[in-house]
């Protein structure tokens, strides 16, 4: 039995941490054979997204991707986290460069900016590196990705190795199931 999970959210440190502790939960609990992420993400944090990449690759599980609408940004590597990947037919994927969000009132040190320009190129330097490793994606591509800002469509997915195939999620009838 595999347990299935909808995600639909930001990707937060709150989010992550609840998304990990459900899951480890879900696994001492009802022991399945797998898990079958439905996902959908605008993005979020950089640090949260490897965090979850690095756990989810920690499970002694097989793990299965759906991207049932838009995997964007950081949600990327949570994406390629799995063994298996898949996309609904109307499906997207978007990768681009970091920002940084500052408040209305910041102000910032020449130093503070150095550390926030090597906090971006290193995220994004951590994003290549992750898709490289789990895609047919070249460092080069990937750059290049960071600066077109568009989104890329599922033949494009298949091709660069992000899905194995085009296919409606579906849920058994009767599995287990939560939204997170």
């Amino acid at each position: 039995m595999d347990a299935y999970f909808t995600i639909n959210a930001l990707i937060t440190s709150e989010a992550v941490r609840t998304w990990m502790q459900v899951i480890t939960n879900v696994i001492r609990e009802k022991n399945p054979s797998g898990l079958y992420f439905l996902i959908s993400t605008s993005g979020g944090f950089v640090n949260d997204a490897k965090a979850f990449f690095s756990f989810l690759r920690a499970l002694p599980i097989k793990k299965v991707m759906h991207n049932m609408g838009n995997i964007e940004s950081v949600g990327n590597i949570i994406f390629v986290a799995a063994d298996e990947r898949y996309a609904n037919p109307a499906a997207h994927f978007l990768l681009h460069g970091l920002t940084w969000n500052f408040n209305a009132a910041a102000q910032v040190s020449h130093t503070q900016i150095q550390e926030i320009n090597s906090a971006l190129f290193q995220g994004e330097e951590d994003i290549a590196q992750i898709l490289v490793t789990q895609t047919k994606l070249t460092k080069e591509e990937i750059f290049s990705l960071y600066k077109q800002g568009e989104s890329k469509g599922l033949g494009y997915a298949i091709e660069k190795g992000l899905i194995n195939e085009i296919r409606e999620a579906r849920i058994p009838p009767g599995a287990f199931h939560l939204v997170l």
